[in-house]
């Protein structure tokens, strides 16, 4: 959960350019910022991950067809994710952009900041995770994905802040 935080962090601070923060964003946006955004990061970890992880870990493996699975519909959320991302930014991201695009852009900003601190002990727990996700329909994923975010925000007013 918290590589798809820092994804959207990221995304929100390359569009902000000293923007307000949004008062809140919903849950079906953060859903279909996590269902848009899984699959690159998916392969992104398993990619930084691979000299850290056993050769039988799960996202070597099945990781890969779990970022296919969900990559089937990661177009559909594009819309939501694109408003997740417009929320931080007041609107940055141009009409025109397209999913495809955005997808490629969102991998290189993960691959070149938000995996540059990862450790082979995040790697172990990320590899858990995604295997703990795996039976779930994506849509689960998404709002497991909201849910959690949410809880750990709580009251303290730290990471997105998720509209009631």
């Amino acid at each position: 959960m918290k590589w798809t935080i820092a994804a959207l962090a990221l995304l929100g601070a390359q569009a902000a350019e000293a923007a307000t923060p949004p008062a809140c964003i919903t849950r079906e946006q953060v859903s279909d910022a996590t269902l848009f955004i899984l699959p690159t990061l998916l392969d992104a970890v398993a990619d930084k991950c691979r000299p850290s992880l056993p050769p039988r870990a799960y996202l070597l493996n099945g990781g890969r067809t779990l970022a296919r699975r969900l990559a089937a519909t990661s177009d559909q959320h594009w819309a939501g994710a694109k408003a997740a991302v417009n929320a931080f930014g007041s609107g940055a991201l141009p009409d025109g952009l397209s999913a495809e695009t955005m997808r490629g852009v969102m991998r290189d900003m993960v691959m070149t900041k938000g995996l540059a601190k990862l450790t082979p002990a995040d790697c172990a727990r990320i590899d858990d995770a995604a295997e703990a996700l795996s039976p779930l329909p994506p849509q689960n994923i998404g709002r497991l994905t909201a849910l959690l975010i949410q809880l750990g925000a709580g009251e303290k007013g730290k990471g997105l802040n998720i509209c009631q």
